[in-house]
C-alpha cells in the first residue's frame, strides 16, 4: 500500500513536472539508523502516554538481534539503533520519528518511506543553477536535522535524477555544477528505485 501511494505521488509530481515542460530532479536520500532517545522524546512530545512510551521503550531498548540463515544462526548481538529488522511496526515507527521532516524542504515534494526519503524538484528551464542551489540549501537542513535526531545519513548510496528534454539533459550534464551533501557530490543516474 505504501508503495502504491508513493508511486502515485510521484506519478502526480511527474504529471505536473511534464504538464508544464518543466525540468526536474529527483534526490534520494538514505538514512543508516535512528536514536531511540530521541524517538521516544518525540513521543512524549506528541503527546503520548506514559504507558504507550513504556512499552515501546521495552520494545526498542536493550533488545538482542540474530541472524538465520538456512540452518546456520548467528550469536545474538546488541541492536544498539533502529528497529528490530524486518518488523511491521518499523515503517509506521520511521513516519513518526520524521514527521517534523517536510520543515527541511519547504518549495519540493519530499516523499519518505522506511528508511528512503525522495525530493522532488521542478524548476523552469534556464534557472537549473538556481534549482541546485534550492536543493543543495535543503540538502544542508536536511543533515542539520539528521545530526540533531541522531540519524546518520548514507552520503553514498544517495543519488540524482534529472528528469528534462535531452538537449537540456547534455547542457546539464557538461554544467559541472553538482549536487552535494555534507560534502560530497551525490552521483547522477539515469533511472530511480522508488519504494
Amino acid at each position: 500500500m505504501a508503495s502504491q501511494m508513493n508511486f502515485q505521488n510521484f506519478s502526480q509530481d511527474l504529471g505536473q513536472i511534464t504538464a508544464h515542460a518543466r525540468p526536474s530532479l529527483i534526490c534520494s536520500v538514505i538514512y543508516l539508523q535512528q536514536r531511540m532517545s530521541t524517538f521516544l522524546a518525540k513521543m512524549n512530545y506528541y503527546g503520548f502516554d506514559e504507558g504507550a512510551v513504556a512499552w515501546m521503550r521495552s520494545y526498542l531498548e536493550e533488545r538482542l538481534q540474530v541472524t538465520k540463515l538456512g540452518n546456520e544462526t548467528s550469536q545474538p548481538l546488541p541492536r544498539l539503533s533502529g528497529v528490530p529488522q524486518g518488523s511491521c511496526l518499523g515503517p509506521i515507527l520511521f513516519n513518526l520519528f520524521t514527521s517534523d521532516f517536510p520543515r527541511c524542504v519547504q518549495r519540493c515534494s519530499a516523499h519518505l518511506y522506511a528508511d528512503d526519503c525522495q525530493l522532488h524538484l521542478a524548476y523552469e528551464p534556464g534557472k537549473f543553477a538556481g534549482a541546485i542551489d534550492q536543493i543543495n540549501s535543503y540538502l544542508q537542513n536536511i543533515s542539520i536535522w539528521s545530526i540533531d535526531n541522531g540519524l546518520k545519513l548514507n552520503a553514498s548510496k544517495c543519488t540524482v535524477l534529472h528528469i528534462a528534454p535531452h538537449n537540456l539533459l547534455q547542457s546539464i550534464n557538461g554544467s559541472g555544477v553538482a549536487v552535494v551533501l555534507d560534502g560530497e557530490s551525490l552521483a547522477v543516474c539515469e533511472k530511480v528505485k522508488t519504494l
